[in-house]
């Protein structure tokens, strides 16, 4: 409010509140730890948006608020936190679900596809799912596939989901990562622009900062979550599998969108969020490994095993000069992308200080 900003969307990167499948209710809540340490009692009964507006109805909101279904609560609903495509089973459940909430008035689905279980998920989920969104004319909002070395490739992806579904199409946070694509804006905007001469909805929005923040875990290839962030943290504790993961973040050739190659390693990762472990809040983990004389990679898996695998950093991966690029392009929007757990937390300064920069 204090930036003038009088309208929040919710449901971002593929994470909503809803839709709630109980017995799954607490590795969903592990997924949602970055946004929140408390969650309400009433969650396992969100198994609908409608059920949720019923609790919305009860809180005091100063903004208007729109709300995104997120990709990530409707697959863990539907199925679990499973590595393959759904059964079709499983699609119509997801797609009745999604259906549900748009009658409620859901803007759309938005979608995390570096988050688990979204990373799973094909280019043919996406259309099929906004198949339905199309039908209400809603929104399909992205948090892509990569936004580093495969940036065009799912920029690509993107686009053809608008393409086959009819739906409208939104990037979130469109950026360039890793400081060998610096300088790929250009392309991208020209991209967009063509396929809206197509006839393709597309658009964006973009906070002006040249570095990113989410999970400190993202920097661990996304195969290792089948079993959710605690089947993560155990695999960690093995020191075999310790070494397989720390070559597999060194290896550009695995890929998946590798934060610690795309900050330039450990001195661009700084530690914003780690509750078990506050000494080690802002400082990279380049800066504590010098401070504490720890191997690098040990530090970082401890760092997570500590913590039970929920932790946030702040990555420093992008080039002033393609922000600055795709701001002026006339389909990006400012938005915050704005996460602040409490007042005292070392937030991302996108959260308070997207407008007025």
């Amino acid at each position: 409010l204090s930036q003038g900003t009088t309208t929040h969307v919710t449901g971002q990167c593929g994470f909503s509140m809803f839709p709630v499948d109980p017995a799954r209710l607490k590795p969903m809540q592990d997924g949602m730890a970055i946004f929140t340490d408390t969650f309400p009692p009433e969650m396992e009964t969100f198994t609908s948006f409608e059920n949720y507006l019923k609790y919305i109805s009860t809180v005091k909101i100063p903004e208007n608020v729109k709300f995104n279904v997120g990709h990530v609560s409707l697959r863990i609903a539907a199925m679990g936190f499973e590595n393959r495509r759904p059964t079709p089973e499983e699609m119509e459940k997801m797609k009745s679900m999604l259906r549900e909430a748009m009658e409620h008035g859901a803007i759309g689905l938005s979608s995390g596809l570096i988050y688990i279980p979204s990373v799973y998920a094909d280019m043919e989920e996406f259309v099929e799912l906004c198949k339905v969104v199309a039908e209400y004319d809603g929104i399909y909002t992205t948090h892509m596939r990569n936004e580093g070395d495969d940036v065009i490739q799912s920029i690509e992806e993107t686009l053809e989901v608008g393409r086959r579904s009819g739906c409208r199409v939104h990037i979130s946070h469109l950026k360039v990562c890793g400081k060998k694509n610096w300088g790929m804006s250009g392309k991208i905007i020209e991209m967009i622009k063509k396929a809206q001469q197509e006839g393709i909805r597309v658009s964006a929005d973009q906070y002006p900062y040249t570095a990113s923040m989410t999970h400190l875990n993202v920097c661990i290839p996304p195969k290792y979550f089948t079993k959710g962030i605690p089947g993560m943290v155990e695999i960690l504790k093995d020191p075999a599998m310790r070494q397989q993961i720390r070559m597999e973040m060194m290896d550009p050739g695995v890929r998946y969108e590798n934060q610690y190659l795309n900050c330039g390693g450990f001195d661009g990762v700084f530690v914003s969020r780690c509750a078990a472990t506050p000494e080690y809040e802002g400082m990279t983990i380049g800066e504590a490994v010098r401070k504490h004389g720890m191997d690098p990679f040990d530090l970082f898996f401890d760092l997570l095993i500590r913590n039970d695998g929920v932790a946030s950093a702040i990555y420093f991966c992008m080039d002033e000069e393609d922000v600055f690029n795709i701001i002026q392009c006339d389909s990006v929007v400012p938005g915050t992308d704005g996460i602040v757990k409490s007042e005292s937390e070392r937030a991302h300064p996108r959260a308070y200080g997207t407008m007025p920069r």
